[in-house]
């Protein structure tokens, strides 16, 4: 943001001046009963913290908020323990087993290995052998990933030849 006016800075994108803070310190002493997330939604929409999209710049506002609390300019709402994230993720343990593992590296040609095909792991079982495979296979191991998720198997006849991970992008 070139050329800012005297007194406003830029933090998470939002440019941030008396009349911000003034705003926010208001709003927050005339509705104190709103939960910090209803706080960071109005307070998106009153400022025109929005996105193209016309959706509230959440992420940039909580920062904002986090800034401004910080700085002693106001008190934000205790995040409500319901709410809060509980922590790390911990790493999806499935029961070991033998069941499709290969017993040996492929090592050929693709054309011989005939046709490869995606399939996904339907049912619980599936999934659980496909979270053994990534664990034992993959450099990372393997955490459930968070929101929507697909698992896919690889293969090419009975062998066996990886795994696919389809998800929706975080942000």
């Amino acid at each position: 943001m070139p050329n800012l006016p005297q007194g406003v800075r830029v933090v998470a994108g939002l440019g941030i001046g008396p009349e911000e803070i003034a705003y926010v310190r208001s709003f927050v002493r005339c509705f104190p009963g709103l939960s910090r997330h209803e706080l960071t939604a109005t307070v998106c929409e009153h400022l025109g913290w929005l996105t193209v999209a016309g959706q509230p710049k959440m992420g940039a506002a909580t920062k904002v908020l986090a800034w401004l609390e910080e700085a002693g300019e106001v008190d934000v709402p205790a995040l409500q323990s319901r709410y809060s994230h509980r922590g790390a993720r911990r790493a999806v343990r499935a029961p070991t087993g033998p069941w499709m593992l290969p017993q040996r590296p492929v090592r050929c040609e693709l054309p011989q290995l005939g046709p490869v095909r995606l399939r996904w792991a339907a049912g619980a079982e599936e999934q659980a052998r496909w979270n053994e495979a990534m664990g034992r296979f993959h450099p990372l191991g393997y955490k459930k990933p968070f929101g929507y998720f697909a698992r896919y198997f690889i293969e090419a006849g009975e062998e066996w030849l990886g795994g696919l991970l389809l998800s929706g992008a975080a942000k």
